[in-house]
């Protein structure tokens, strides 16, 4: 029998499943050609689709590599999560919230390098970080105070600039190829030798002060004493007078 002509139907992809796969075809473009090299229209010939169709997810290329850079962001986002449930030492949520970081962008540094790269972008995603970073500043700044003794206060702020470190640490792993490992031991040395140092420099502030309530002490009550003697000796004199007047 002759075989038949007829062409399968074609299945038509979900919403959420084009949008995703247009999201990996512009990843593969950047990955391959860099940021410049990324247009609707190249998109679209590589997905197999029009450029409307493109447009009907992503109003302009902007919001295009914006979305794949936001995508990264929230998998490393979720992968930090996953690493720390349960963790409620400082030392080890610090270390595998890390870990997690650093080998994600070593394994999808040839991406996220360059969308990091273009200040727009990067300023986004900065943005939007600022609505979810108190939540992370709470956990490390709560386990802080409690393990360390450092001040609600003080830990929230050091927190807060400590969180830096692991994206400077990121930086670094792109320009110089050092491992992730041995980045992650460096973060994580850093951050303690700053936070123990933080903890030594509250107690010494704590003993200081009090050894001067200390000192203060028996000088007021040197002072009681001398105001009391001095009310006995003006008393004296009274009592003597009245005896003399009974006699």
């Amino acid at each position: 029998m002759p075989r038949s002509t007829v062409k399968p139907a074609r299945r038509r992809l979900s919403p959420e499943l084009r949008r995703t796969r247009l999201l990996q075809v512009a990843a593969g473009i950047v990955v391959r050609d860099g940021l410049t090299s990324i247009n609707m229209q190249r998109v679209a010939d590589e997905a197999g689709v029009s450029k409307g169709l493109v447009y009907n997810y992503f109003p302009d290329c902007h919001t295009l590599l914006y979305e794949l850079l936001r995508r990264e962001s929230t998998i490393i986002h979720e992968k930090q999560v996953k690493a720390a449930r349960g963790v409620e030492d400082f030392v080890e949520l610090l270390r595998v919230v890390t870990r997690a970081y650093l080998r994600h962008v070593a394994e999808h540094g040839h991406l996220l390098r360059p969308l990091m790269a273009e200040p727009r972008l990067a300023a986004e995603l900065e943005r939007e970080h600022r609505t979810v970073r108190p939540r992370a500043v709470r956990v490390f700044s709560r386990l802080m105070h409690e393990q360390y003794g450092i001040p609600l206060t003080d830990a929230i702020a050091a927190t807060d600039i400590l969180m830096d470190l692991s994206g400077a640490a990121a930086r670094r792993m792109q320009e110089t190829g050092e491992s992730a490992e041995y980045l992650e031991d460096l973060c994580v040395q850093l951050v303690l030798t700053g936070v123990r140092g933080l903890a030594r420099g509250f107690d010494r502030h704590a003993a200081a002060r009090s050894a001067a309530n200390g000192r203060k002490q028996p000088q007021a009550s040197r002072k009681r004493a001398v105001v009391a003697g001095r009310s006995s000796a003006q008393r004296a004199p009274t009592a003597a007078r009245r005896r003399a007047d009974r006699s």
